[in-house]
């Protein structure tokens, strides 16, 4: 899709999200903006598809019941979202991956109690993991870089220069001297975009510690 068609929809999200929120709840006027919401965000083709590598035989109706459950949460919850820190998929995309994929496993597997589950559903569930530190979460969202907002971010005329690469390289505990070897870059030039970069992507680095 063109990156003009991708702004007119992240625009036309947040439009529905802010003219919502302008109206009290239970309104005619909020439940007609919510409705648009939901059917944009539905049909923008952004909405990701978390662990989806995992229980294959019953993933379409995990994700059928987590994509519910996150439907409600935005009806009942627009005024949270907060677009001074980040686009509507942003936040939508976070709440799916974080929260409503889970609550959709357990929903779903928890209805297969009734019955032994196959070897390979067995197989499939997820060992408990120890919750990843800031820094680790900080790491992999920017690895991650769905919206490749952090690797669009470069030093002018550097392309190969960008926010991604280096914040990767000080989060690592690579030192300043180093990545200014690396990139041929002076370290003050690096400093100074790193700083500038950070105020400028501070709003999408914030959506991390949404309040669930």
């Amino acid at each position: 899709m063109p990156e003009r068609d991708r702004n007119r929809q992240d625009e036309e999200m947040q439009h529905y999200a802010e003219l919502a929120q302008r109206h009290p709840p239970q309104s005619r006027e909020r439940q007609l903006a919510l409705t648009k919401l939901v059917e944009a965000i539905a049909g923008s083709g952004k909405l990701s598809r978390p662990r989806q590598g995992e229980f294959i035989a019953v993933y379409e109706e995990i994700y059928a019941e987590a994509l519910s459950l996150l439907w409600l949460f935005v009806c009942e919850n627009i005024d949270r979202y907060d677009s001074g820190r980040g686009s509507v998929m942003t936040w939508v995309n976070y709440l799916l991956d974080k929260r409503f994929i889970i609550e959709g496993i357990k929903t779903v597997v928890g209805k297969k109690g009734d019955r032994l589950l196959s070897t390979a559903e067995v197989e499939l569930i997820p060992q408990p993991e120890p919750q990843p530190s800031p820094s680790q979460v900080l790491q992999q969202y920017i690895e991650e870089d769905r919206e490749g907002l952090f690797q669009s971010t470069h030093l002018k005329n550097r392309p190969d220069v960008n926010f991604k690469q280096i914040a990767l390289a000080r989060l690592a505990g690579i030192k300043w001297k180093t990545i200014s070897v690396d990139l041929n870059v002076t370290v003050s030039t690096l400093s100074s975009f790193y700083q500038r970069s950070l105020k400028q992507l501070s709003a999408p680095l914030q959506m991390l510690f949404i309040d669930e």
